[in-house]
């Protein structure tokens, strides 16, 4: 059996493999799945209750654990394998959210900087039929050194696979993420909405 991120054997004193298995779970929080192209899991990311070590996110993993893995901190896809215009987020969470309030197809990075864990999936992407790819990541990219250099490496490589490439920017940089600005353009269509009734059965 090959072995799953987060699971272990349970043995006893003297090392010997008592037939079950165990996970590790370091700290209370939401598990977060992280899917392939392909729509399987292939790690497990925690958004931590309370942050630890200032960390708001871990990985669940048992790499020192008996016949443990690490999550090799993958990248997430959410969305259609075929689509022609893919967005690039940071984070699996983020990149669902803004899935399922948009429908767009999100490929979620496991950080800022996980930029090089980009080529196989972009590689598949490309041979589907991706045509676009747009750089979405965090507006403090325009305040943060790192992720403004996060930001132009990520540029690079999508254009390096043959990708027309698209910068999302908006102008309210009080909305970080591209998951809180489609919130926020959801929330705010409802209530025009909303408004337009009230006025008409006010008539």
């Amino acid at each position: 059996m090959s072995m799953s991120p987060g699971f272990y054997k349970e043995v006893d004193s003297e090392g010997i493999w008592n037939g079950k298995w165990n996970v590790k779970l370091k700290a209370p929080g939401i598990l977060i799945p992280v899917r392939g192209i392909d729509g399987k899991i292939t790690a497990i990311q925690i958004r931590l209750n309370k942050p630890v070590n200032e960390r708001k996110y871990i990985w669940l993993s048992s790499k020192d654990m008996p016949g443990g893995a690490s999550s090799g901190s993958p990248i997430h896809f959410v969305g259609d394998p075929t689509a022609k215009k893919i967005y690039i987020t940071e984070g699996p969470l983020k990149g669902t959210v803004a899935h399922n309030l948009t429908r767009f197809t999100f490929v979620g990075l496991p950080s800022a900087n996980g930029i090089g864990k980009l080529d196989v999936a972009l590689a598949v992407l490309k041979r589907n039929g991706a045509q676009e790819a747009v750089e979405a990541l965090d507006m403090d990219k325009f305040t943060n050194k790192h992720v403004g250099i996060a930001a132009v490496k990520l540029r690079e490589k999508l254009s390096s696979h043959g990708l027309k490439v698209v910068s999302a920017i908006w102008e309210d940089k009080t909305l970080k993420g591209v998951d809180d600005y489609y919130l926020h353009r959801m929330k705010a269509k409802r209530n025009m909405v909303y408004d337009v009734d009230v006025l008409a059965n006010a008539a």
